[in-house]
């Protein structure tokens, strides 16, 4: 990068120079300040453009930076267009010519002739947009028009007549030439490492791999994998843990395995096989449930009877207002996931309260204050009932053909 920085600083051709030395593509966007932050933002709006911004490290990157372009260019603009395809351009010209001289009939004209129907139902208009967010071969003409001004856009698939309707902010923008360099380990350095987390997997064959990994100071992950999962959470194509884990008996450790640049070696300290699962495997879990079930029948004894607000006024809380229960909400206000909520108030009448609703998250006692009815039809219900299930009848086929057959699918041990 040192080295690169002397023909940088004196080259006249930034984009050219950037695109042939970097190993991240030349980035075209121009930016406002604020936009790039840190380091590399200041020098983007207090440097000149034969400044260099020396090389200096960002994350896992070495960044060398010079101002390729500073421009004045609109921050959005809203506009209109009407589409045709490349065999319509006489057409296209032709109407261009009329609507540059006088574009009060724009709205009329994409109704008619524009392929975009979405935007020809509103006169052609697109709305507002970063013109930056949009191809380059579209955005460099849009962001040189003037508001008011009509000019045909071609491109390779299709034909734009454009019209400006309001042009908003005006900014100063620079436009970076920015060379990167990754910092990767070298041959030395992941051969260390390699032989490192080869000399822990001999040893976890005959020493506890919790231990062991205290006493190297590494930290262990702990994760359940079932058949179809497809990789390790957190490693990138980790196929081969589960397969490894679904041919291997407990207490068995792994040889090295190598995903990107990580090392990992694995030991599987327990399997849950199929069928009622013992009482100790799942003991924890069933503790939590009725620990809930439990806290939730107390708190249910503490609020019987009375309104909303004397058992707010009692247990020292704020009663919530909401207005947009729905009976297909899984939503309870101010909770968040708890279904039981919407299923407790659906038999209470408007103006009652309902019994206490023990639920997943909470215990609630709702007052109805008004009920909104809005009636589906029942042909709707029926045709998007019989949607849902046409579309689950082909794997509900299939999952019963498996069953019947008597088949047993063990293809995750080998793929």
């Amino acid at each position: 990068m040192s080295e690169l920085k002397n023909d940088f600083e004196t080259t006249e051709e930034v984009k050219q120079f950037v695109m042939l030395n970097s190993q991240s593509p030349f980035d075209s966007r121009y930016y406002k300040e604020g936009e790039l932050s840190g380091e590399l933002g200041n020098f983007a709006f207090t440097a000149t453009t034969a400044q260099t911004y020396a090389p200096e490290i960002s994350g896992d990157d070495y960044v060398l930076a010079r101002i390729s372009d500073v421009k004045i260019l609109p921050d959005s603009i809203n506009f209109s267009h009407i589409v045709f395809t490349p065999d319509q351009k006489a057409t296209a010209d032709s109407l261009a010519t009329i609507l540059s001289r006088n574009s009060s009939t724009f709205a009329n004209a994409a109704a008619t002739y524009s392929l975009d129907q979405q935007s020809a139902a509103n006169g052609g208009v697109v709305g507002t947009i970063d013109p930056q967010t949009v191809f380059a071969e579209f955005a460099e003409p849009l962001m040189a028009m003037k508001k008011g001004e009509v000019k045909l856009i071609s491109l390779p698939t299709s034909l734009h007549l454009v019209k400006v309707n309001d042009v908003i902010g005006m900014s100063k923008k620079v436009q970076l030439g920015t060379i990167r360099y990754t910092v990767e380990p070298s041959e030395t350095t992941r051969a260390a490492a390699f032989n490192r987390a080869s000399t822990f997997a001999n040893n976890a064959r005959s020493k506890s791999l919790s231990q062991l990994a205290a006493d190297s100071m590494l930290s262990k992950r702990t994760a359940t994998l079932y058949p179809s999962q497809r990789e390790l959470q957190g490693y990138k194509d980790s196929r081969e843990v589960i397969r490894w884990s679904y041919n291997a008996k407990v207490g068995a450790s792994s040889d090295v395995m190598e995903f990107g640049n990580s090392f990992v070696v694995v030991s599987l300290y327990s399997i849950t096989s199929e069928g009622i699962a013992p009482l100790e495997s799942v003991k924890r879990e069933i503790r939590e449930i009725l620990v809930v079930d439990k806290k939730g029948e107390m708190l249910a004894s503490k609020m019987q009877g009375g309104t909303v607000s004397s058992l707010a006024a009692s247990l020292g809380v704020e009663p919530i207002n909401s207005n947009d229960i729905t009976f297909t909400s899984y939503l309870a206000p101010e909770v968040g996931f708890d279904p039981t909520f919407a299923g407790g108030i659906c038999g209470v009448q408007k103006g009652a309260t309902s019994k206490p609703i023990v639920g997943k998250s909470a215990v609630y006692v709702a007052q109805v204050n008004d009920v909104t009815s809005n009636p589906i039809s029942s042909l709707v219900v029926r045709e998007r009932l019989e949607a849902e299930q046409q579309q689950s009848a082909f794997y509900r086929a299939y999952q019963t053909l498996l069953e019947n057959s008597n088949i047993v699918d063990e293809r995750y041990k080998f793929y």
